[in-house]
């Protein structure tokens, strides 16, 4: 197997199996996004 790939699966246990972690997580993915709409509806203004 790639080691990128077990790099990647390996991370994904750490970050699923600590719940603090993984909500911390899902919060800053949601933030991320939310920034990117931001930017995408004042680019379409201009």
């Amino acid at each position: 197997m790639d080691s990128s790939i077990r790099k990647a699966e390996k991370r994904l246990k750490w970050l699923s199996s600590n719940e603090e972690i993984r909500r911390l997580y899902v919060a800053r993915e949601e933030s991320l996004i939310e920034r990117n709409s931001l930017i995408d509806e004042g680019m379409e203004k201009e």
